[in-house]
């Protein structure tokens, strides 16, 4: 059997090191690499074809794909053109660590239980500037109830992103050949079609390592409501988007305003902006009844993850 990684790239040098020796260092074996350069200005190629012929030294595939810049999912979408054959799957970023054995317990885990189409554990964040462990991440979001899990990836609840290992069939079978393009959320686009139809299991161990980088995309600390209200401007773009293709808009789009509302609250509450954290909330409780107590537990767990989280 066979793992097919797809790793997009954008100026990915000063992290590329650690990230490619840790898939190289895997103790799973049978590894095809599709590395794609998002148009890099930095020494990513020069990088990138030294370890294509390291991989090959030690009998891995590294595929190496270069295309104009567009942003992760249009990468990841050239990747997923390139008629993968492998029986399992990773997405995974280039500026993050797999433990050792990551994919190994986990194709193992998906090998004896064919009644899951993805597995995942916890994430580790680590500062990318100390190396100091920044977070550990549970996941308690995702479990055996399909329906829960997915309502738990569209709200963001107690979830992270990036580094799942699908069943590669079932992947195809659900997010096809190609997701909308967009700057960032290629990890939203992905988990919500595949939650929605596929269990995902949370193994009790650290499988994938985020470097915490302050200046990339996800961690862009919003300095005001109206970056805010921008960024979240195009979250539900990417949502409306992903709803539509998996044709469940009708039926879900009002989770759409209810997520926008609950970052609202979770940022408002960041900047100490009181009064509109009380009116994004007196809205939301029109559409989603929740306690304040527990609505407030989930805003303060929110504040802890909210900057790390790659969607």
């Amino acid at each position: 059997m066979k793992v097919d990684i797809i790793m997009p790239c954008y100026n990915g040098a000063k992290y590329l090191d650690k990230c490619l020796n840790s898939v190289l260092n895997q103790s799973f074996q049978n590894i095809t690499l599709y590395f794609v350069n998002d148009g890099s200005s930095d020494e990513t190629e020069k990088i990138a074809m030294n370890y294509k012929k390291i991989f090959e030294n030690n009998n891995k595939k590294f595929v190496y794909l270069k295309k104009e810049n567009g942003g992760a999912a249009s990468a990841i979408n050239v990747a997923l053109k390139q008629k993968l054959d492998g029986k399992y799957l990773l997405i995974m970023d280039s500026d993050d660590i797999l433990p050792e054995d990551s994919i190994e317990i986990r194709v193992q885990f998906l090998e004896e239980n064919k009644n899951y189409g993805a597995v995942y554990g916890y994430l580790q964040g680590i500062d990318c500037e100390s190396n100091n462990i920044v977070f550990l991440a549970k996941n308690k979001g995702i479990s055996d109830n399909i329906k829960k899990t997915f309502m738990n990836i569209l709200l963001a609840q107690r979830i992270t992103y990036s580094g799942y290992l699908f069943k590669e069939k079932e992947f195809f079978d659900v997010v096809g050949t190609h997701i909308f393009e967009s700057k960032y959320g290629q990890n939203w686009q992905i988990l919500l079609p595949f939650s929605f139809k596929y269990k995902i299991k949370v193994l009790p161990k650290i499988v994938y390592k985020y470097i915490v980088i302050k200046t990339s995309h996800s961690h862009d600390n919003v300095s005001n409501i109206q970056k805010v209200q921008k960024y979240l401007a195009s979250h539900r773009e990417i949502l409306y988007n992903t709803l539509k293709n998996m044709g469940v808009l009708e039926d879900y789009e009002k989770y759409i305003d209810i997520y926008r509302l609950l970052k609202m609250c979770d940022n408002s509450f960041l900047l100490n902006e009181r009064k509109i954290f009380n009116d994004n909330y007196k809205n939301l409780k029109k559409i989603y009844k929740i306690p304040f107590k527990l609505f407030v537990k989930k805003v303060l767990i929110n504040f802890n993850l909210r900057k790390f989280i790659k969607r």
